[in-house]
């Protein structure tokens, strides 16, 4: 206890000693209290218990390289003073049983890889020690498949087996384990594996295609290669195939061409030798040299040879090794040569001009026997009617029957007829009949695409064509001609078509502004067509391009038929009137009149006439626009030159005069050079015309027309007073 003094200035002085024998009473009361303690303390350090507060082991961590290594700790219990306990009661415990475990004395044991803390325990004081089990591989052993035997190429009935130990002979898991073959060419699956945890890995094992040994090794890191080792044998006849010979073609009664022959094999296909084979007719009649025969060291047999029977048609040959199903080979017997022709079907028939005829046309040929011939060449030719034919030449099939793709009909309404021919065979002949349509198309002919000044007319009068689907010409059409853009005006509408299905308006004039115009033609329900142009402000020249006349063909000497023309524009692509433009000939050896020409108000410049070269061949001519830095300048026309190919004859029905002769003579001459294509001839001998059956005093045709027969009558017409 504690007393406080307290001392006030203002007291009376005499109360001192009081005061101070307060003090000496709590002084003497503290220093009994001390005597007591220290007399506490003695008694406690002589009497007090020991208790477990610390615990130390020999080791703090243990590591294990094989599974049941074993590893004694020791544990050392101090009290709370640090003096050793004698004696002192312990508990030792493990983390993880399955990867080490410890007895009731500290003896840890390994189990498995992994790691876990030993625990010991003495009271309330413990510690612990980390053990990790990680086995190092130091063996690997073979389990199973060694010196097995199989079959080549087979699979082997035991799998591939190694075992991988640590140095106390426990197993390893997780040891990655290589498969290579070394020998005997064969394979495994899989080429790796990782070992189970009996210490484990195996994989299967195909043998190679050769006889005799196959070496095998397992390679697991850093220890000696296991070898395995097997044998690979032919097993006994399993299979039969056919290896040459099968499948060919010859004529009737005569040797196939390669002797048939089969290979022998066994369950894995490896071909066996020595083996016994059987050859058999069993279809088509034939004969055979060598029906027994051996298997050679590669595992084939060959018959001596193979004659077919006398049939057209299929021959089978059997080939059988004891205990086996039989192999069959196939050839097949082509009849002789072509003896007969026939008609086997699509003749008479009807369609529409330039339409195929519903059944393609078909024939058949044969031998003398009248075994269908196949692969014969056939040829099917268009003689009359101007039609097509496709899939000619046609070759026959097994039934003896060639027949063409397609025969089309020409474009004119009328016989058709087609001829079939094979070498050393009478031809036979199909006809058909080819039927018009009604109008179905309208198409522009000339005038699109024109260009004129504002205002004007173009240069082609815009001309349509009104044809059935099969492009018939249809005469008597109405077709109306409407202006609908660029604001023109357009004269000669409606127009009626001709005999030819053309029909045209009189004249189209532009409308006022610079650009495009349409005009569009309407025939009843046909789809409406639209002709264009474009209306242009001429300027100086920029450019020229080709109008028309370019890639004409003509007859040689003469002129072409479209004198060619260019059109010069300016730099806003409108046409550039007065510009001189020259026209030159260039190769083969033509001739041209009016060659130096004006551009007009569309900016066309047509030449004169070029007249082509006296040789076949191809021409060329230059045209040339004055001026420079002209686009495209100069243009160069080709045209084609040949030679006259159709004719005229004239027959008088009575005797004109020279002058008369003369001018059907000069006519005849004339349209012989303006028409420069041939027509088919026609050999009236084999089926003559009637005299008078062209409605003509003529007597009867009976010779080749080539091109046209003119029948003239000249008789006097004037009536009294000449």
């Amino acid at each position: 206890p504690q007393k406080t003094i307290r001392s006030d200035a203002r007291s009376d002085r005499g109360h001192v000693a009081p005061t101070f024998h307060g003090i000496a009473s709590a002084m003497l009361r503290i220093h009994l209290a001390i005597l007591l303690l220290a007399a506490l303390l003695v008694t406690c350090s002589t009497d007090e218990p020991q208790s477990p507060t610390t615990i130390t082991l020999s080791l703090s961590s243990v590591t294990f390289d094989a599974v049941d290594a074993s590893q004694q700790l020791t544990a050392s219990v101090l009290d709370q003073r640090g003096d050793v306990i004698a004696a002192a009661t312990v508990t030792w415990s493990t983390g993880d049983a399955g990867v080490a475990s410890v007895d009731a004395d500290g003896l840890v044991t390994a189990i498995a890889n992994g790691t876990t803390q030993i625990k010991v325990s003495a009271g309330t004081a413990s510690t612990e020690a980390t053990v990790t089990v990680r086995q190092v591989p130091v063996n690997a052993a073979v389990v199973s498949g060694d010196a097995q035997e199989g079959l080549v190429g087979a699979i082997l009935d035991d799998p591939i087996v190694v075992r991988v130990t640590d140095r106390l002979d426990q197993p390893v898991a997780g040891v990655d384990a290589t498969f290579n073959v070394t020998s005997g060419g064969g394979s495994v699956d899989p080429a790796s594996a990782t070992t189970n945890t009996s210490g484990e890995a195996a994989t299967v094992w195909t043998l190679g295609a050769t006889l005799g040994d196959n070496i095998l090794e397992g390679i697991v890191d850093r220890l000696d290669p296991t070898t395995f080792t097997a044998t690979a044998i032919v097993g006994p006849p399993f299979s039969v195939a056919s290896v040459d010979g099968d499948g060919q073609t010859a004529t009737v009664n005569t040797a196939v061409t390669i002797p048939p022959s089969v290979l022998v094999s066994d369950a894995a296909g490896t071909p066996v030798p020595n083996a016994t084979v059987t050859f058999a007719i069993a279809a088509g009649n034939g004969s055979i040299l060598g029906k027994t025969q051996t298997t050679d060291a590669t595992g084939t047999a060959t018959i001596g040879g193979w004659t077919l029977g006398e049939t057209a048609g299929e021959n089978t040959l059997t080939a059988t090794v004891a205990g086996l199903p039989p192999v069959t080979v196939l050839a097949t017997g082509e009849a002789g040569p072509a003896a007969t022709l026939t008609i086997h079907d699509g003749n008479g028939q009807t369609a529409q001009v330039n339409t195929a005829v519903a059944v393609p046309p078909a024939v058949r040929a044969a031998d003398a026997f009248d075994n269908p011939i196949q692969g014969e060449s056939v040829d099917f030719a268009v003689t009359g009617g101007g039609g097509t034919v496709t899939g000619s030449p046609a070759t026959s099939g097994a039934t003896g029957i060639a027949r063409v793709s397609e025969w089309t009909l020409g474009l004119v309404a009328g016989e058709n007829t087609l001829t079939v021919t094979v070498s050393g065979l009478p031809p036979v002949g199909f006809v058909a009949t080819g039927e018009a349509g009604p109008a179905a198309t309208l198409t522009i002919v000339e005038g699109d695409g024109q260009s004129a000044p504002v205002n004007t007319t173009v240069p082609i009068p815009p001309t349509v064509r009104v044809t059935d689907t099969f492009d018939n010409p249809v005469e008597g059409e109405t077709v109306d001609f409407v202006v609908t853009g660029g604001n023109g005006t357009v004269s000669g509408s409606p127009a009626a078509s001709g005999a030819d299905g053309i029909a045209r308006v009189t004249a189209w004039t532009l409308g006022p502004d610079a650009g495009a115009n349409e005009l569009e033609a309407s025939a009843g329900t046909l789809a409406p067509v639209t002709v264009t142009a474009t209306g242009t402000i001429t300027g100086g020249p920029a450019s020229v391009v080709m109008a028309h006349g370019d890639e004409q063909t003509g007859l040689i000497g003469t002129p072409v038929n479209f004198p060619p023309a260019v059109q010069v524009l300016d730099g806003d692509g409108n046409p550039a009137a007065n510009v001189e433009v020259t026209f030159a000939p260039g190769s083969g050896g033509g001739s041209v009149s009016g060659g130096t020409v004006v551009t007009d108000t569309n900016g066309v410049a047509t030449i004169g006439s070029w007249a082509l070269g006296t040789s076949p061949g191809t021409n060329t001519l230059v045209a040339t626009v004055t001026g420079a830095a002209i686009v495209g300048n100069p243009l160069t026309f080709t045209a084609t030159g040949i030679v006259a190919a159709f004719d005229i004859v004239v027959q008088h029905l009575n005797t004109p005069t020279v002058s008369q002769m003369a001018a059907f003579d000069n006519a005849a001459t004339r349209w012989e050079a303006l028409l420069i294509g041939d027509l088919i001839d026609i050999d009236f001998s084999l089926t003559p015309v009637a005299a008078g059956a062209c409605g003509l005093d003529h007597p009867e045709i009976n010779l080749l027309v080539d091109d046209l027969l003119i029948f003239a009558a000249l008789e006097p017409i004037d009536g009294p007073g000449s």
